[in-house]
């Protein structure tokens, strides 16, 4: 956004607070991904209540 530091895409940052350690794992997309794939299956969210049965806390 700012232009300034170095980009995470195509990397994940796992960050261990209790150490204050942090690393980077790099990522490859997945074209069989359900989600973001070249054919994805999943279009749309989950209805959580419904799918559980039981009512959201807090509506």
């Amino acid at each position: 956004i700012l232009g300034a530091g170095e980009s995470l895409s195509g990397r994940l940052l796992l960050i261990d607070a209790l150490d204050m350690d942090f690393r980077t794992v790099k990522l490859r997309r997945n074209p069989e991904c359900p989600l973001c794939g070249d054919e994805p299956t999943v279009t749309e969210l989950i209805d959580y209540e419904q799918f559980c049965g039981m009512p959201v806390i807090g509506d």
